[in-house]
């Protein structure tokens, strides 16, 4: 079943013919050189299930929105649990976490996950192998704000979504008739928020234990992912950050 997307500032419409059943999308902050992560949103052509991850560690976690409603965040079967979570409690589970698929507003649409990327969190990578063709780049956000990637999952003609302040970016159609949207927002970031974020950060550098660079990786090179969820809805929420982001970056 072929799928259409409809976008309209209601003075005007302009169809867009999703591909699919099935495909991969990859997004990301900025340019090769100095970027966030690379986020890809990807689904079989024959299977509903729906996946998230960072590229660079798709092999090893990512998020699975099944068909069955068994929504979660987890290590794969490649993941090499006993090295990486050899210090957590109940290190042989390879979920995360987990929550039921919710339930589609009037119009149809399930958010599934929002990944944001604050203003000064996007790591200079002097030696990144990153090609620009094959990803949707979005401008890295002002100062106080922050770029979200918003992957939801719909079922169409059930009637108009509204969105402020945002764009659709991507997306492709599944089996059964449903879709991919993957909308980007720029949005402020309160200084409450900023504080969570950069408590967050620091805690999880001083938890590490100074392991970050035992394999003998520039750790300026490196980016963390602060995983967490909406208390009022239950939505899941990523936050993608440098590591170790400059002082001069971060007050700019």
């Amino acid at each position: 079943m072929a799928v259409t997307l409809v976008v309209s500032d209601g003075e005007s419409e302009v169809p867009i013919k999703l591909a699919g059943p099935g495909g991969k999308d990859r997004i990301a902050v900025g340019r090769p050189g100095r970027r966030s992560s690379v986020w890809m949103a990807w689904a079989n052509k024959n299977k509903y299930d729906v996946y998230v991850a960072a590229r660079a560690v798709a092999g090893i976690q990512k998020f699975s929105l099944h068909e069955s409603g068994d929504w979660r965040h987890q290590w794969t079967p490649q993941a090499d649990l006993e090295r990486l979570v050899a210090d957590q409690e109940g290190g042989s589970d390879r979920v995360l976490d987990r929550w039921q698929r919710p339930e589609p507003n009037g119009v149809g649409v399930r958010q599934g996950l929002s990944i944001w990327v604050p203003h000064g969190y996007i790591n200079d990578l002097s030696d990144d192998e990153q090609a620009e063709d094959g990803v949707i780049w979005i401008p890295e956000p002002e100062p106080g704000h922050a770029i979200g990637f918003h992957v939801t999952v719909c079922t169409p003609d059930l009637g108009w979504a509204t969105v402020q302040g945002a764009r659709p970016a991507a997306g492709f159609s599944l089996i059964h008739g449903d879709a991919v949207i993957v909308y980007v927002s720029h949005s402020p970031i309160d200084d409450a928020r900023h504080r969570w974020v950069e408590e967050h950060r620091a805690a999880a550098i001083a938890a590490s234990g100074g392991k970050l660079n035992a394999d003998g990786k520039n750790p300026q090179n490196l980016t963390m992912a602060l995983f967490g969820r909406n208390e009022e809805t239950g939505d899941r929420v990523v936050y993608d950050l440098a590591a170790f982001p400059s002082r001069r970056t971060r007050e700019v």
